[in-house]
């Protein structure tokens, strides 16, 4: 499993849905590997808080082996990023560390334990997320359809044993103001 972010900063803030996640992750033995540029954006943050802050993340993240950066996630990367854009018409709004996020997932065929499931799902990899009791995996994204409120994407998702087709998702801003999908219902089950 790849932690991004997202994941860490409510795992290390104590938040419901990352607390559990983590000790599923950590019963089942699951491996739980941290980009490189997630180190990068804990430690930017860290910076802004006080020197415990800083010990904490620092100390936190001796937990994860670290998957750096080579040059095949590098041009991994690229690759990922330069599609997102091109199936835009040439800007995604992907941010720039997302898509070496995301080639570290692709190298390794693990998903992303995120909240910031938008971005990552335009790179075509995939994501985890840790939201309440119901975590929610999106499987692939079929179609993108306009609509009043914004983009919608028709998707399988699955909660649990059941797999739901032809789900309505659409993003919606955290508080963090990270984007995170929301399902409109109903769904038809497999």
């Amino acid at each position: 499993m790849i932690l991004d972010t997202s994941f860490l900063i409510d795992l290390f803030d104590g938040r419901d849905g990352a607390f559990e996640k983590g000790l599923e992750l950590s019963e089942s033995n699951t491996v739980q590997r941290v980009p490189s540029p997630v180190v990068v954006e804990l430690a930017y943050g860290a910076e802004f808080g006080d020197e415990k802050e800083r010990w904490s993340v620092q100390n936190a993240l001796r937990m994860y082996p670290v998957v750096e950066q080579d040059e095949q996630i590098a041009h991994r990367a690229g690759q990922l990023l330069a599609r997102a854009d091109q199936r835009d018409g040439g800007e995604s709004g992907v941010a720039k560390v997302d898509p070496m996020v995301a080639a570290v997932s692709d190298v390794y065929d693990e998903a992303i334990l995120t909240d910031n499931v938008e971005d990552f799902r335009a790179l075509g990899v995939a994501v985890e997320t840790y939201w309440g009791a119901e975590k929610l995996l999106v499987v692939s994204a079929k179609a993108e359809l306009p609509s009043a409120s914004g983009r919608w994407t028709v998707a399988e998702l699955s909660r649990g044993n059941t797999t739901y087709h032809s789900g309505l998702f659409t993003p919606r801003r955290s508080a963090f103001g990270s984007r995170s999908p929301s399902c409109r219902l109903p769904l038809d089950r497999s």
